[in-house]
């Protein structure tokens, strides 16, 4: 798998996948990933997959793309080893459902990686 590091270049090739899936998750933008390094991409099945080498291993978030693509581009990361997918929304654990994927994998929720937000007054 050829994994490149996120650079600013490719803060439009991100766009254009992020666009097309509207996730509803802070960790999904691309000053986030840009921001959080290391951070990798590489495109698989039509798919943007982020990778993010943190906790001492390596992680994938949910492809970006198109859903029917989505599904390949998760089977094919499956076909390399063990595959770890983090900051997983409901709406993206509801599509891997709809995969017939859930029983793959091991669900752990993480209240210390949730999203947050804050009042203007704190």
């Amino acid at each position: 798998m050829d994994l490149k590091r996120i650079t600013l270049f490719d803060q439009s090739l991100f766009k254009h996948y992020l666009d097309i899936n509207r996730f509803q998750n802070s960790d999904y933008s691309f000053a986030t990933l840009f921001a959080w390094q290391p951070v990798f991409y590489t495109i698989i099945e039509g798919c943007l997959c982020v990778c993010s080498l943190t906790r001492d291993k390596q992680s994938f978030y949910c492809p970006l793309g198109e859903k029917s693509n989505i599904e390949k581009a998760i089977r094919s990361l499956m076909t390399i080893g063990p595959l770890s997918l983090i900051l997983l929304s409901d709406e993206m654990i509801d599509m891997i459902r709809e995969f017939g994927l859930y029983e793959s994998f091991t669900v752990t929720p993480m209240p210390d990686d949730y999203d947050y937000i804050y009042t203007r007054e704190s």
